[in-house]
């Protein structure tokens, strides 16, 4: 199967979307522009070199760090600061860490730094996912989505975690998808059928339940909305391809 996984940024690339976007808005996201990031980093290191416990410039210093993709220097960043890193730059260092693949390392950090706080447990929740769906785990990666969904209805990703949610279940080769997880998959197509990924991979779900009559009727959605935005560029080209060819499988 071909299916869309919305990973660091979901294939219409809206700056809204993705799990890296999430993390950006979540730890001082109106703090660091994406264009100010090398002057922020700049600036945070002249005030900590005076004030080296102020761990809110420490936070803009590491993201800064993070959004120029100088991982390892964030992490040793953080690390200066031993035990007493607080909340923010627990979180950069686990996201950190699993942008840089080292995923038991961010499991494990994940279970440490879980607070009690339920948008906190929801920020660590997507990684985890996210960690698991890298390590090929998709039954586990398909559960911790489908507790974030069903917490957290209200978050703005909500429809880009259930593409997320559904490319793990039909990548989960040999069970067929729980019915929840359907459910959730139609109830998010009807906050928002505009989103081709949802509709793609709600599709496949239905292919691996054997409802290919259901899957045949949301490909042919699928190709519409491709019709209907009339950009015609290469990507939309390959979907419609790929979608046609499901299509002759069922």
């Amino acid at each position: 199967f071909f299916f869309f996984q919305a990973e660091d940024g979901i294939r219409d690339a809206q700056e809204s979307r993705g799990l890296g976007d999430v993390y950006k808005r979540q730890v001082h996201g109106d703090k660091v522009k994406a264009e100010e990031d090398e002057s922020i980093v700049r600036v945070s290191e002249q005030i900590l070199a005076k004030e080296p416990s102020d761990k809110e410039v420490k936070a803009c210093q590491v993201i800064g760090l993070i959004k120029q993709n100088k991982l390892e220097q964030a992490l040793k960043e953080i690390q200066k600061l031993g035990g007493n890193a607080g909340p923010s730059l627990n979180y950069a260092n686990v996201y950190a860490l699993y942008k840089l693949n080292k995923l038991d390392e961010c499991l494990g950090l994940i279970q440490k730094f879980r607070g009690s706080d339920e948008k906190q447990q929801l920020a660590y929740q997507i990684i985890e996912a996210q960690v698991y769906n890298k390590q090929n785990k998709f039954d586990e990666a398909m559960k911790v989505y489908m507790q974030i969904v069903e917490k957290d209805k209200d978050n703005e990703e909500y429809c880009e975690l259930v593409v997320n949610m559904l490319s793990a279940a039909v990548n989960n080769f040999g069970k067929e998808p729980p019915n929840r997880l359907i459910s959730i998959g139609e109830e998010a197509l009807q906050r928002d059928d505009l989103i081709r990924e949802l509709m793609f991979n709600l599709s496949l779900a239905y292919m691996n339940r054997t409802d290919f009559e259901a899957a045949e009727k949301l490909l042919r959605r699928f190709e519409k909305a491709l019709e209907e935005e009339q950009e015609d560029d290469q990507e939309d080209q390959n979907d419609k391809v790929m979608s046609e060819l499901q299509r002759d499988y069922i």
